[in-house]
């Protein structure tokens, strides 16, 4: 009965989000990167060449799942779509797709987080999750940034509910989902290895040490980095670049030397061309605004303080309530997973919007309601736990209904709403527009 209630309860969640995506996808700006994902991804699908999308940093993975209904459409037409002129067409079709990753989110939210504390902790992160104003603008576009969060979200999961069984449950399939996070966001295989860490850290400050932990990490690495390698393949040319850096070298040996090297060495472009680029690109940093305060490259505190911006007020409430009156429940594995990459968001320099953050909100609500069931089940307290849940449940609800359709540009109420949310917060935080037909609208 409890399985069926669960699946119950998650189609629910799932169907309505996904209708709140729907109805609003025609609605919505379209975003700066969706025109060359368009363009790009259909270019790939006629060519079979991965090269102009590695080439701008952008994993292939979403883009594919994206732009394979488009182009299946226009193989049945007999008509090619131009991406620009057909872009209000195509589109909507290519933010649906992305609607799959959504699903897999919604999914492992119920895994994971009835994995920490039963089913009503599963059934409390879907809701949850389903009436994050983040992650519902997100995944009405067709971008990257919910498709690497539910591959981290599944990752971290079997990550920690394998680490004591079987081999292909201890290594295989976290190793799958490691590879498929790659594939999604070049950010994927970084924030992996910090859920790697944070899992193990976990267990190791309980006193479940493991001898196998270096040589089974090594292993999901390593088949996780072969995956990628695999499906992004090469079309077995020089690195442009390099050579271009070789051939303004000054004439003589060196010169002789290294273009011959870099025109013998023809690997490229491979899955390494987009995460060095993307590498490159955090280096570099970007000019940040937040609260008044700009910076030509990045500030520092960024992220954490975003957080508290753009995440709903139940869930920060749920959250501080914990931290003050029950912090030993959410020393759970959700929880040190999303501490581990908010320590690291204060390394992450490329500063335009939350949603690189998505996988520390998705591993957060999985914690807190982790940590909200057990303090429920355990605590003389339950009951007045149970009303604040229930409460905040509500409150979630309540609030998307309000919010719908500009979860992108959302603001929460502690720092004045939507309405001036421009004001708090720039870039990807607030770049959406809404009118009646998607052909109206710019580019932004």
């Amino acid at each position: 009965m409890s399985r069926s209630l669960d699946w119950v309860w998650l189609i629910l969640c799932a169907v309505l989000s996904s209708v709140a995506c729907v109805t609003s996808a025609c609605d919505l700006g379209v975003t700066f990167d969706e025109p060359i994902y368009m363009e790009k991804g259909l270019e790939r699908w006629r060519s079979g060449t991965l090269a102009p999308l590695i080439k701008l940093g952008t994993m292939p993975l979403p883009v594919d799942v994206q732009t394979m209904p488009v182009y299946l459409w226009e193989r049945l037409r007999g008509v090619a779509f131009d991406p620009r002129s057909d872009l209000s067409t195509i589109l909507p079709v290519a933010r649906a797709a992305n609607l799959l990753f959504w699903w897999v989110a919604l999914v492992y939210a119920m895994l994971a987080a009835r994995s920490i504390r039963g089913p009503w902790a599963g059934r409390l992160a879907v809701l949850l999750l389903a009436c994050e104003p983040n992650f519902l603008g997100h995944a009405t576009l067709a971008t990257t940034d919910v498709a690497v969060s539910a591959c981290l979200l599944a990752f971290a999961y079997h990550l920690w509910t394998g680490r004591d069984s079987s081999w292909p449950n201890r290594v295989g399939i976290p190793a799958l989902w490691f590879g498929l996070a790659a594939l999604s966001k070049a950010s994927g295989p970084v924030f992996g290895v910090l859920i790697l860490l944070a899992v193990e850290g976990r267990r190791r400050l309980l006193g479940e040490k493991s001898s196998a932990f270096v040589r089974d990490s090594l292993q999901v690495i390593a088949l996780g980095v072969l995956l990628l390698f695999l499906y992004c393949r090469s079309d077995w040319q020089p690195q442009p670049d390099a050579l271009r850096w070789a051939e303004k070298l000054p004439e003589g040996t060196t010169k002789t030397v290294a273009i011959g090297m870099i025109k013998s060495v023809r690997l490229f472009p491979c899955a390494a061309d987009g995460f060095f680029r993307q590498v490159g690109h955090n280096s570099r940093g970007h000019g940040a605004y937040l609260l008044g305060v700009t910076h030509e490259h990045a500030l520092w505190w960024y992220f954490p303080v975003l957080l508290t911006i753009k995440l709903t007020v139940p869930l920060l409430v749920l959250t501080a309530l914990l931290l003050v009156l029950a912090r030993p429940h959410l020393a759970n594995p959700a929880t040190m997973c999303a501490l581990a990459l908010l320590l690291f968001s204060v390394l992450c320099r490329v500063q335009i919007g939350v949603r690189f953050m998505l996988p520390l909100i998705a591993l957060l609500i999985v914690g807190v309601s982790g940590a909200v069931a057990s303090v429920i089940t355990e605590s003389r307290y339950r009951y007045r736990w149970g009303l604040i849940a229930a409460g905040c449940a509500t409150w979630a609800v309540a609030g998307i209904v309000f919010v719908w359709p500009n979860g992108l540009s959302y603001i929460n109420e502690l720092y004045g709403g939507m309405a001036g949310g421009y004001r708090v917060a720039s870039e990807s935080n607030s770049n959406c527009l809404v009118s009646a037909n998607l052909a109206d609208l710019p580019v932004l």
